[in-house]
């Protein structure tokens, strides 16, 4: 008797979960096709999950998975904004970085799993489970990465880079742009200095020296100020030259 009712109650609590769940899908649905029509797919996920998860850590972290599996899937090019646009990683070691880091976990997942199996089971089915998503978020990297670009608007720099996170820098607080070698490696540790290029070894392009500090978020969804912004991005002689004549158009 005592076993049928445990059952009831495991059964109640396991109809309870599902329905919970299915109805938060259903909010989520209906919050997602209620957004404006003229934003991308890739805005229209960021504003549903920032309407329907207040915590901002755990907001972050769903948001950079539900974005992963979306690139990861999807085939449809990402829209570009009215702008002059730019890429990352055209001019950069990322791509090839990336596919010998996918080749190596490939091989090391198959060969350490089998040799875990032998050993405890459900440790080589761990070691599995994370090479795979480590497989997939890779994936969804590269992809998110060569959809997004960073474009030059009337009054302000949008960069959407990958779906690691979003920085709007408004060309009115820009001071100054000069090269990334110049202070990169002494300032680089500073709190007030914010990087935005797909490998940390290699060294920015730019500099944006900024007027005032700035809020920007990063993929954890932390907030930092800062005053200097560090930059890798290509086409870099056209991109300083659009810079330099919008700036110059501000300050006219």
């Amino acid at each position: 008797m005592e076993w049928f009712l445990s059952q009831k109650w495991l059964i109640f609590i396991e109809v309870m979960i599902v329905s919970f769940g299915i109805y938060r899908m259903v909010n989520i649905i209906k919050t997602y096709k209620r957004q404006d029509e003229a934003l991308t797919v890739h805005e229209k996920i960021e504003n549903t999950i920032n309407q329907m998860v207040k915590n901002s850590f755990l907001r972050s972290i769903l948001l950079r998975e539900v974005l992963m599996c979306y690139y990861l899937f999807s085939k449809k090019a990402n829209h570009l904004s009215e702008g002059r646009s730019f890429t990352f990683h055209k001019d950069s070691s990322y791509v090839p970085f990336q596919i010998a880091i996918l080749s190596s976990l490939i091989l090391e997942g198959v060969g350490l799993s089998f040799l875990l199996h032998k050993w405890q089971p459900w440790v080589a089915w761990l070691h599995l489970i994370l090479t795979v998503y480590a497989i997939i978020f890779i994936l969804g990297d590269l992809k998110a990465i060569s959809r997004n670009r960073l474009v030059i608007k009337d009054e302000e720099i949008a960069i959407q880079f990958g779906f690691r996170y979003k920085v709007s820098i408004p060309l009115s607080n820009i001071k100054n742009i000069q090269s990334g070698k110049v202070n990169f490696e002494q300032d680089k540790k500073k709190k007030d200095r914010f990087t935005i290029a797909l490998l940390e070894f290699e060294e920015p392009h730019f500099e944006l020296i900024l007027e005032k500090s700035q809020v920007i978020k990063d993929s954890l969804g932390r907030k930092r100020k800062v005053r200097n912004i560090f930059l890798s991005i290509d086409q870099k002689d056209i991109f300083n030259r659009e810079i330099q004549e919008q700036c110059q158009k501000l300050n006219a």
